[in-house]
C-alpha cells in the first residue's frame, strides 16, 4: 500500500501556478489558491524554516513539502458543501458502543470529554510532552486488538499512516481527525477511513494565513472555520 500523499499526488497532481501565498508558522502552515481557497496542515515537530518559492513539484521524501501538498489537497477538498455535516466527533459518534478504543495523536479537550463519561481510552502520542513514554510495540498492540481507531490527520502528513493502518483490524471503525485531513472521498475508500474530521474556512480569509504565520493553531484559528464531518457512508 502507498503512502496516502502519494495516492492524492498521483490522483490530483500539483499545479504551482494555483497558489497564491502560502504561510509557515511555529504550529502550521496554510496555503491559499488563486480561487480563495485555504488549506491547512499541522507541522510535525515545529515550525519549518524553508523558503518553498520556486518549489514546482512536491518531493514527498521531504517534510517540508509533505505539508505543502497536505495544505494543497486540503484546498482543494476542503470547502464546504451540502453533503458535509458540522458537529464535533463526540457528538457524531456513539462511542459507548465500543470495546477497545485507541487515540492516535493526543486531542485534549476530546480526551476530557472520553474521561467525563468514564469511557476507557488508550493514548499514544510521540511527541513525550503529550503522551506517557511508550514502544512502538505497545502502540500496534494496541491498535491490533482496538475495534475503534481515532487518529490524528498528521499520521497522513509525516508518512506514518501506512505503518499504523497495517496493525488495526479490518474491522475496526477509523476516524481521521484535524484541520489537517483532506475530505477526499477516494482517500477513505482506499486508507478503509470511516469517517474524516475536519475544517473548512470562507474563501479569501486572510485572518487564517495571518493568525498562522504568526504562529498560532487550531485554538487561535478555529473559531475563524467550521468543523465538518465526512461519513465513508456519504460518498
Amino acid at each position: 500500500m502507498i503512502d496516502p500523499l502519494r495516492f492524492l499526488l498521483q490522483r490530483h497532481g500539483f499545479i504551482h501556478n494555483l497558489v497564491s501565498r502560502v504561510e509557515f508558522g511555529k504550529k502550521y502552515s496554510a496555503m491559499m489558491l488563486k480561487d480563495g481557497s485555504i488549506g491547512v496542515c499541522a507541522n510535525p515537530g515545529g515550525a519549518l524554516s524553508v523558503d518553498h518559492s520556486s518549489s514546482l513539484f512536491p518531493d514527498l521524501d521531504n517534510l517540508a513539502d509533505r505539508i505543502i501538498y497536505n495544505c494543497y489537497v486540503n484546498a482543494i477538498f476542503n470547502i464546504d458543501s451540502p453533503h458535509l455535516s458540522h458537529m464535533d466527533i463526540f457528538e457524531a459518534i456513539d462511542f459507548s458502543s465500543f470495546d477497545c478504543i485507541v487515540m492516535i495523536g493526543m486531542f485534549r479537550p476530546l480526551v476530557r470529554k472520553f474521561n467525563s463519561e468514564d469511557i476507557p481510552l488508550a493514548v499514544f502520542d510521540r511527541d513525550p510532552m503529550k503522551s506517557d513514554n511508550f514502544s512502538i510495540e505497545e502502540e500496534f498492540a494496541s491498535l491490533e486488538k482496538a475495534d475503534c481507531v481515532i487518529m490524528t490527520a498528521t499520521a497522513v502528513s509525516n508518512g506514518t499512516y501506512v505503518s499504523l493502518l497495517e496493525h488495526i483490524s479490518e474491522d475496526a471503525s477509523i476516524y481521521l481527525l484535524g484541520p489537517s485531513a483532506t475530505n477526499d472521498p477516494e482517500l477513505m475508500r482506499e486508507y478503509r477511513i470511516n469517517g474524516i474530521f475536519s475544517s473548512v474556512f470562507e474563501k479569501n480569509d486572510m485572518k487564517i494565513l495571518d493568525i498562522i504565520s504568526r504562529g498560532g493553531g487550531t485554538k487561535e484559528f478555529q473559531p475563524h472555520g467550521k468543523k465538518t464531518i465526512l461519513f465513508s457512508d456519504q460518498v
